[in-house]
């Protein structure tokens, strides 16, 4: 009896506690691998219409070096689902030499109880050990203790087949996690194998693009200024809406009270607008991607260039790259505050969320109008195509008030 209660409380442990989180664990590595995949296939669609201009270009160096990012990322996710498998087999070999010990102690019980039972409790035993009794109840009681003697050892015979079961099922059950590793690791390898001929490639073009430095140098220069005008006139258009919020805000004051006047820079908002600030707040790291499919092929901040050794960038926002044709959409509800256009990165449109302000530049084409109020997911235009390199790319800025925010905490992640 003892041994069935150790069994049991260790089953339930095991069920209740370990394995819903190894579960969990695995589906979630599952789910990552799967989405890592996708974004592989979509950057090598990219890089190969990339590629159809045959001359070697920064963006395809950019998008290599992406590609081979997700792989690295691909290749430890692969690692980490081996890892959790390796420590699932161990525990799983660990429950069933617990489960073979016990289904063996149970036997063995079971063997003593029958061996006794045949010994001491035949009829004529059973009768003697009824009619011994010194009156009704003990006579009763006697008659009841017999009669739950016979279930327990029913019972104890259910208990034995169930184990045998629950043991074949966990044989079987490893068995699978064993086939299930050896597939992860053939994949890891040729994941890795595939990773050293991107990073050859990766290596070819950029040596081809050194030689080339003049031209990149000149083009960085290019797009900066354009990078500048355009950082310029957001801030103006913020700041102008800053100051007719304000404006409005204090002749409201005026009306109601003079001691409610509005002080600082900040953005005054009506219930309204501070709801729908809130509520782009609230939403951080869950809101839409600006495009339906894409891979974020430049992050925010200062970074190295790829090529130039001794030069570096700042990226206001980030640059999300897209297949042609693809839909530049809304990220929250809002109010479009106005359409900007500048030679390097086309029509932008700056969409007002409260003291919020998200910006949606390289658009070739636009379907919307200072004014117009859009809700999530609202098109905004047509993201622009550079057909001379094959890139289709979409720049999204966060802003609160005058400050940029990195737009990745705001988008979803999976």
């Amino acid at each position: 009896m003892r041994v069935f209660s150790r069994l049991l409380i260790f089953s339930l442990f095991y069920l209740a506690f370990l394995s819903p989180a190894l579960a969990q664990s695995k589906t979630d590595l599952e789910k990552k691998r799967k989405k890592l995949l996708q974004d592989i296939e979509l950057t090598t669609q990219l890089l190969n219409k990339t590629k159809e201009r045959k001359a070697n270009s920064l963006n395809e160096l950019v998008t290599l070096k992406k590609r081979i990012n997700i792989r690295l990322a691909l290749i430890e996710n692969i690692s980490a689902e081996i890892s959790l498998l390796s420590e699932n087999i161990i525990e799983t070999n660990s429950i069933i030499t617990s489960l073979e010990n016990d289904l063996e102690a149970l036997k063995k019980e079971y063997a003593k109880m029958i061996y006794y039972s045949y010994k001491h409790h035949s009829a004529y035993n059973r009768l003697l050990f009824l009619f011994s009794a010194e009156n009704f109840n003990d006579a009763f009681y006697r008659m009841r203790y017999m009669k739950r003697y016979a279930e327990f050892r029913k019972k104890q015979a259910i208990i034995i087949e169930e184990t045998q079961k629950n043991l074949i099922g966990k044989i079987t059950n490893l068995e699978e996690k064993k086939i299930s590793k050896q597939k992860l690791l053939e994949t890891e390898n040729t994941q890795k194998e595939t990773l050293n001929l991107e990073r050859k490639e990766q290596n070819e073009v950029f040596s081809k693009l050194q030689t080339e430095e003049k031209k990149l140098l000149s083009d960085l220069k290019k797009k900066q200024k354009n990078a500048n005008k355009l950082n310029k006139a957001i801030e103006d258009i913020i700041k102008r809406e800053l100051a007719e919020a304000r404006r409005k805000a204090e002749e409201a004051a005026k009306e109601a009270s003079a001691e409610a006047a509005v002080k600082g820079v900040n953005l005054a908002l009506t219930p309204e607008a501070a709801k729908l600030s809130a509520g782009f707040s609230s939403n951080r790291g869950k809101l839409p991607w600006p495009v339906e499919r894409g891979v974020i092929i430049g992050t925010f901040g200062k970074h190295k260039h790829p090529v130039l050794e001794t030069v570096w960038t700042e990226n206001n926002g980030i640059d999300i790259k897209t297949h042609k044709g693809a839909t530049a959409r809304v990220l929250f509800e809002g109010t479009v505050a106005n359409i900007v256009f500048n030679p390097g990165f086309h029509k932008a449109v700056i969409v007002r969320h409260g003291d919020y302000f998200t910006v949606y530049s390289n658009l070739d084409e636009v379907f919307v109008k200072p004014g117009d109020v859009v809700k999530v997911k609202h098109p905004l235009g047509v993201v622009y195509t550079d057909e001379a390199e094959a890139k289709t790319e979409i720049h999204l800025e966060v802003w609160k008030g005058t400050t940029k925010l990195n737009p990745e905490y705001w988008i979803y992640k999976d």
